[in-house]
């Protein structure tokens, strides 16, 4: 079933900005101005950061939610990601093996954690009803390795025949970091290793009330030349925005979730069909993530 694009010129710049190589090209790029990155020194120091940063974001001092540790040696990520208690269940980690560079992110927002549950919600309802739970799994904040990195999802479901490495990732970051959340979502679909074939986006503003959900996927290219790219570049394939205006949630429309993609094979079933987060999901997502925020 073919979908119309829709796009914005937000989307369509965002979706054509390099050719597409995964995470090596752009590994340290769209981080907000003046992130702080550090030399590794022990896990105790990252865990101080870590909590630091933490009561930072909620007392409002800082919302910059990335902190950037270098010259992390492989067997003490590994105790980070494995053994050490972490801040909180907000804490997602990005991991590169080669450079042996370390990102965290930091995100103790409820709104952060309203929008993650209730686009999850949407989509587990369905899987439910398609009868696709022995096809799909959810993986929750799964800490993945594709490649030469390791990465937590806010949210994602795998195949069986790939569990626990996901088709479908959900991304969700504030506006003030809008770029970064963009090369999150390139990132889990261009590099090399990955299985991912679906990234969704939300984005929160923090300053109004607007979110901004975005579809991520690979869109194959004819090129005159031959590219050097391992892959073609993700492109952001459809975009619905959300906003509050005279008292009235006003949402662009329903975001739409190819089923090939996702579950791996051709809908073939009666009640199989894409998924599709309705106007009306997403206006009730907006108004429980705004009424946290205090926008309602």
């Amino acid at each position: 079933m073919d979908h119309p694009r829709l796009s914005s010129p937000q989307c369509e710049s965002q979706s054509d900005a390099s050719s597409g190589i995964g995470y090596p090209a752009y590994f340290l790029e769209g981080f907000p101005e003046g992130t702080e990155i550090r030399q590794f020194t022990n896990i105790l120091s990252v865990r101080k950061r870590s909590h630091d940063r933490h009561i930072a974001l909620l007392q409002d001092k800082t919302q910059n939610p990335f902190l950037i540790f270098t010259d992390v040696p492989d067997s003490e990520f590994l105790k980070i990601c494995e053994k050490t208690p972490r801040t909180s269940r907000t804490t997602r980690i990005l991991y590169s093996w080669k450079t042996h560079t370390l990102i965290l992110k930091i995100m103790p927002y409820i709104a952060h954690e309203t929008a993650k549950e209730e686009l999850k919600l949407c989509i587990g309802i369905q899987i439910t009803t398609m009868g696709l739970g022995g096809e799909l799994y959810p993986i929750g904040q799964t800490t993945i390795r594709f490649g030469d990195f390791t990465k937590e999802p806010d949210g994602g479901w795998a195949r069986l025949s790939q569990n626990p490495n996901p088709s479908f990732v959900l991304e969700i970051g504030l506006s003030e970091s809008s770029g970064r959340l963009v090369l999150d979502a390139r990132g889990w679909l261009e590099s090399t290793g990955s299985t991912v074939q679906i990234a969704v986006t939300i984005m929160v503003n923090r300053k109004k009330p607007e979110i901004v959900v975005q579809r991520w996927e690979i869109v194959p290219r004819v090129y005159s030349v031959r590219t050097r790219a391992s892959h073609p570049p993700a492109s952001c394939t459809q975009e619905v925005r959300s906003h509050y205006l005279n008292q009235t949630i006003l949402v662009t429309g329903g975001l739409v979730i190819p089923f090939n993609k996702v579950v791996g094979r051709p809908a073939n079933q009666p009640l199989e069909q894409d998924f599709v987060i309705t106007r009306q999901d997403l206006e009730d997502l907006s108004r429980k993530v705004w009424t946290v925020q205090k926008f309602l």
